[in-house]
This record gives structure tokens, C-alpha cells and sequence, in this order.
């Protein structure tokens, strides 16, 4: 009970033939060693999917393909409602600063925009699912020619 009291938890929810134990903890943000510093909203990674080439005239020429991977772990919505159209969809030309999706982290609802104008050739991750840092989301072909 003493170990109980340090530890800060209130509430305790023990069951048997179901084998359930729940804890609460004390939400206290004196107690750094639980704290964790989660971004507000961040930025998606891109991470591309072909070496540049080596002189500039060739380099204009290929398309720019990317892949846009989560930058936090969570649930990924493509909708920015249920039972609405998705914010993108393949073939869908993108400008930069567009809302492409939604990142639910902690009961907070991020919602993501693109770094840059491109054009989404494949959504990777099905609407809701779990997502995990660095879980890829989307192929794009970029089309602002950065």
C-alpha cells in the first residue's frame, strides 16, 4: 500500500476469473521521470525513394518520387470526419500547406499539411490504423521541382 501511495495511484480495478488489474496514476507534472515531451504537430519525414542524380539537367527531367512517413505514433485518419471524403486520394494534385490527413495522439487530433506541392501516387495506410514513427503513409511525386 505504501509502494501504491509513492507511486501516486488513485483508483484500483482488480478482477479475477477475467485476470484484469487496472491502475490510475495521479496525473501530476511535478514527476519528471513519466513526463514525455510530445510535439504538438510535427512535420512528416520524407525519405526518397531514388539516389539524386548527378548532373542538373537529368536530375529536372526524373520525376521526384517520395515517400511521406509518420513523424509520431498513433492513429491515422485520412478523413477529417467519419463518414466524410478522404482529404487525398491517388492522382490528386497537392499544394503546399494542404491538409493530407489527421494524426491522433494522446486524444489529441494533429492535423498534418504538405511540406510542398506534389502529386499523391498511393496512400500507404489504411484509414485508422495504428501507426508507428517512421510507418510510411503516402508516395508522392514532387512537383514543385525543389
Amino acid at each position: 500500500m505504501a509502494r501504491m501511495c509513492a507511486e501516486r495511484v488513485i483508483e484500483l480495478d482488480y478482477s479475477c476469473n477475467g485476470a484484469r488489474i487496472r491502475l490510475v496514476r495521479e496525473s501530476g507534472q511535478d514527476d519528471a521521470r513519466h513526463r514525455e515531451a510530445v510535439p504538438a504537430v510535427a512535420a512528416p519525414v520524407v525519405v526518397q525513394d531514388r539516389p539524386p542524380a548527378d548532373d542538373d539537367a537529368g536530375a529536372q527531367s526524373l520525376p521526384q518520387i517520395i515517400e511521406i512517413t509518420a513523424q509520431m505514433a498513433g492513429q491515422f485518419y485520412i478523413t477529417p470526419a467519419p463518414g466524410e471524403p478522404p482529404f487525398v486520394t491517388a492522382g490528386d494534385e497537392v499544394a503546399e500547406g494542404a491538409p493530407l490527413y489527421i494524426m491522433e495522439v494522446m486524444k489529441m487530433l494533429n492535423r498534418m499539411e504538405a511540406e510542398f506541392a506534389c502529386r499523391i501516387i498511393a496512400v500507404l495506410c489504411e484509414n485508422g490504423a495504428g501507426v508507428e514513427i517512421g510507418t510510411p503513409l503516402f508516395r508522392v511525386e514532387r512537383t514543385d521541382h525543389a
